[in-house]
């Protein structure tokens, strides 16, 4: 609908560890030239290291509770993935 292609990150263990947490998800950003990423509780801790990575970072409750906007025209091109 906006000519973007999600991925899940998994949450890397240890699982009460932000400061690995941010690190393993900034490694995968990287890895993926990712350009947005999306956050909830219990993970807005890593918001800042990312953004601070130059990513944009949305919180899913903000997303949530925006107007609903139309969806852009796209073609199965328009999303590259890794050169």
């Amino acid at each position: 609908m906006r000519g973007a292609s999600l991925t899940m990150l998994h949450q890397p263990t240890p699982r009460n560890d932000f400061l690995f947490l941010a690190t393993e998800t900034g490694r995968v950003v990287d890895a993926l030239g990712t350009a947005a990423v999306i956050v909830f509780d219990p993970f807005l801790a890593v918001a800042p290291v990312l953004s601070e990575r130059g990513v944009n970072v949305f919180v899913i409750a903000d997303l949530l509770a925006s107007e609903d906007i139309d969806p852009l025209d796209t073609d199965e091109d328009d999303i590259r993935c890794c050169s």
